[in-house]
């Protein structure tokens, strides 16, 4: 017994002595080197056998593409933990020649380490490297080469209020793996949104080849974006939290992947051809306007419908100038969009119902809509317009005191009996006399009647815990009611002549 426990302590002391051994080092490496001009490459600072917070040194001569993607594990190893901590950056060359990278340093265990210098070569890239599946791809922002996430456009360059689609796609090597969270996606400033982010992502069942590796896609969101203003807009970057591992390794690596940006090219619609029906639409549309009914009487409403419909940005397109007879009294119109975005955009209608009301009889012309929109597939406006809509409208004007029609605005119209009661702004109210509840007695009784009931019953539990507290006092007093309430029968007994039952009940 003696035997083993000597034998575990020996060990014991073998394993942290062997675990404290572990030298800290601070290394920075590339994925390839030279470079041609304009191709990414990885720069990674590894920082092992310590933990502590890594400062990189400038990339002059370089524009970084994304990055920082940071990554940590942990081995066990012939008894020594070993901990590793890497920060990887994806970086462009601009110019052709040699830059020097100064080292990189790290701050652990109150001491500073500093990595090697590196000396890039950036050289001419050739058209066959220009033409390069592997040169068209994004680059990952994050995880390591065999773990990223990627963000694809379908456009770069668009006018203000174009639809755009951006898609993001996970990739990874790994056997082991855990998507924790991908919950948040990029407000890209300058943009309308809307997301459709898959909740369950799965991989697709064929594999997609990348610089020769093959790696398994899983598509994690798909955003619908339209520009606001003019410009170079940057799309953010999307981050995800996940954990990585090998069939051999026990534990699991944890990762922030983050994706890499894009640059939007926004231009303005052009000026040659913009008229004043132009409201800021955008795509390729058509307007339709109709009403529920053609022929009706004085003070009767009738529903107005103007239907945008199509492919573009439809959740931008405001409400139409009518020019409708000055008879004709018109409400704010209700907004009703039938809306959906997919990967081709964003298609569907919006209609605008306005409420309509003749004051007067006659025969009218509802003359056409005038609707313009830029078509960005043509590069040119169009102009398109509705049909003229003819309106029969019977029956008397109201007239004024003067014999002449009188004109009724919208806050007489809950003077009509068939009409549709206006909503009054100012609301008077007036005090009753002699029915002044708050104040009154009714009033505070109300308030102070629970409080002083309350009162009461804590008096009353008081007292009967008291005197269920006195055992004696409570027999006594029980039996004093037995004794009356027979006292009292004996009693009825000699009132009524019956002495045997009066000597019985005592």
């Amino acid at each position: 017994m003696l035997k083993h426990i000597v034998i575990s302590i020996i060990f014991l002391i073998a394993l942290i002595s062997g675990s404290v051994a572990q030298d800290e080092s601070l290394s920075m490496t590339v994925s390839k080197n030279p470079v041609p001009v304009g191709e990414r490459f990885k720069l990674t600072i590894t920082l092992k056998g310590g933990q502590g917070n890594i400062v990189p040194p400038s990339f002059n001569g370089f524009s970084l593409y994304a990055g920082p993607s940071k990554s940590s594990s942990t081995q066990w190893i012939n008894g020594v933990i070993s901990m590793e901590v890497s920060h990887s950056y994806f970086l462009v060359p601009e110019k052709i020649g040699t830059y020097t990278i100064e080292p990189a340093s790290a701050q652990t265990g109150g001491k500073t380490l500093s990595s090697n210098e590196l000396k890039i070569e950036v050289i001419k890239q050739s058209d066959a490297a220009a033409n390069s599946p592997r040169n068209s791809q994004p680059a990952s922002g994050g995880g390591s080469g065999d773990c990223f996430v990627r963000m694809y456009s379908n456009k770069s360059k668009v006018i203000v209020g174009e639809p755009l689609v951006v898609n993001y796609y996970l990739y990874n090597r790994y056997p082991r793996f855990d998507l924790e969270q991908h919950e948040q996606l990029p407000q890209h400033s300058g943009f309308w949104k809307d997301d459709k982010l898959v909740q369950s992502p799965s991989w697709n069942q064929d594999l997609e080849r990348i610089d020769g590796k093959d790696f398994r896609r899983a598509h994690l969101a798909t955003q619908v974006l339209i520009p606001q203003r003019a410009g170079e807009l940057k799309l953010e970057q999307y981050k995800a939290q996940v954990a990585v591992g090998n069939r051999r390794s026990f534990f699991m690596n944890r990762m922030e992947l983050k994706s890499n940006t894009l640059t939007i090219e926004v231009s303005r619609p052009p000026n040659s051809g913009k008229g004043a029906a132009f409201n800021g639409a955008v795509g390729d549309l058509d307007i339709n306007v109709s009403v529920d009914r053609s022929d009706l009487d004085v003070n009767d409403a009738l529903n107005l419908s103007v239907r945008i419909s199509g492919k573009g940005n439809l959740v931008l397109i405001n409400e139409l100038d009518l020019e409708l007879p000055d008879e004709f009294e018109v409400y704010d119109p209700k907004i009703k969009d039938k809306i959906s975005t997919s990967g081709g955009g964003m298609s569907g209608s919006r209609t605008f119902e306005y409420l309509v009301i003749p004051r007067y009889p006659g025969d009218y012309k509802l003359p056409p809509i005038e609707f313009q929109f830029y078509d960005y597939t043509e590069d040119r406006y169009r102009s398109i317009s509705s049909d003229e809509i003819s309106i029969q409208v019977q029956g008397d004007a109201v007239l004024g005191a003067e014999g002449a029609p009188k004109v009724i605005r919208k806050e007489g119209v809950s003077e009509l009996g068939t009409d549709i009661r206006h909503i009054r702004n100012k609301v008077r109210v007036q005090r009753i006399e002699g029915e002044y509840f708050p104040g009154s007695w009714q009033h505070w009784t109300g308030v102070f009647s629970p409080f002083i009931l309350l009162g009461l019953f804590l008096i009353y539990k008081g007292k009967r815990e008291e005197l269920d507290a006195d055992l004696i006092g409570t027999k006594q007093r029980r039996a004093g009611k037995v004794a009356a309430r027979q006292l009292k029968q004996a009693k009825a007994y000699l009132d009524s002549g019956d002495d045997n039952m009066f000597y019985t009940s005592l």
